[in-house]
C-alpha cells in the first residue's frame, strides 16, 4: 500500500475498516461453526423474567443463551481472547445517595436528641421516629443498592459490553466461581494468541460484527466499538 493510500485509509474510517479486513487472507474462526469438544464450566442465571446459561467450552470460547417466555432463544458465541479478563463492578448511585440521606436524617435526630436530653425527647417525640425511620431507610437503601451491584464483562479493545451478572441471592456463590473462571480462561486464550496485532485486531473486528448480526450488539454499541478497535489498530 502506498503511502497515498494508507493516509486515505486512515482518513476514511469504512475504508480503514475494510483494510483490517484485508489485512489477512485467512478467516478468522467463527466460534459458532464449533463443534465443542469439552465444557469447561456452566452457569444458569435468571435474566428478567427469563434465564440465560453461559458455558465456556474448549477452554478459549464463550457460549450464551437466553430464553425468555415470550420470545424464541437467543444464542451467541464468542472467542475468549477479545474479552477483557478483568471485569468491572457496576451499581446504581441513586440507592448509595439516598441511603447517605436517611442516614444524615438518623444522625441528626440523634444527635438532637442527646443534645436536649429527656426533655427534648418529651417534648418532641417524633425525632425518636425520625431517628429509626431514618436508621431503618438507611438500611434498606443500601441493601437496594448492594442488589443493584453488577459484574460486566467488556471486549478488549471495543470496549462493548457482552454480559452482565447480578451476585445476589442463594446463586451468587456460582456466579463468583464463574466469573473467576471466565477470567482465568480470557487471559489464557489471549496468551496463546501469536498472530501479529494488526492480524489480532481484524479478527477482534470479524467478532464484533458477529455479535452485532447475531442481536448480542445493538447498532450504535457496534459502531462505538469499530471506532474503539480502529483507534487501537491505528
Amino acid at each position: 500500500m502506498s503511502p497515498a493510500t494508507a493516509e486515505h485509509v486512515l482518513a476514511d474510517p469504512d475504508l480503514h475498516h475494510e483494510h483490517i479486513e484485508m489485512e489477512s487472507e485467512a478467516d478468522p474462526v467463527d466460534p459458532a461453526r464449533l463443534e465443542p469438544t469439552r465444557t469447561d464450566a456452566r452457569l444458569v442465571h435468571d435474566v428478567g423474567d427469563g434465564q440465560q446459561m453461559l458455558e465456556i467450552f474448549d477452554g478459549s470460547y464463550l457460549r450464551v443463551v437466553t430464553s425468555c417466555p415470550r420470545s424464541a432463544p437467543r444464542e451467541f458465541r464468542f472467542d475468549l481472547s477479545f474479552l477483557d479478563p478483568e471485569p468491572k463492578i457496576r451499581s446504581s448511585r441513586g440507592w448509595l445517595r439516598l441511603a447517605v440521606l436517611f442516614a444524615a436524617a438518623a444522625a441528626l435526630a440523634a444527635a438532637l436528641m442527646l443534645s436536649g436530653g429527656s426533655a427534648t425527647v418529651r417534648a418532641a417525640p417524633w425525632l425518636g421516629l425520625a431517628a429509626v425511620a431514618g436508621l431503618a431507610g438507611c438500611m434498606g437503601a443500601a441493601l437496594l443498592h448492594r442488589r443493584s451491584r453488577r459484574i460486566v464483562f467488556l471486549t478488549r479493545h471495543g470496549r462493548a459490553p457482552l454480559l452482565a451478572l447480578q451476585p445476589v441471592g442463594e446463586g451468587s456463590h456460582g456466579i463468583g466461581e464463574f466469573v473467576a473462571r471466565l477470567s482465568s480462561s480470557a487471559r489464557d486464550a489471549a496468551a496463546t494468541q501469536l498472530y501479529p496485532r494488526a492480524h489480532r485486531l481484524r479478527n477482534e473486528m470479524h467478532a464484533h460484527r458477529r455479535l452485532h448480526e447475531q442481536g448480542a450488539l445493538s447498532p450504535d454499541a457496534f459502531e462505538a466499538a469499530k471506532k474503539r478497535i480502529l483507534a487501537a489498530h491505528g
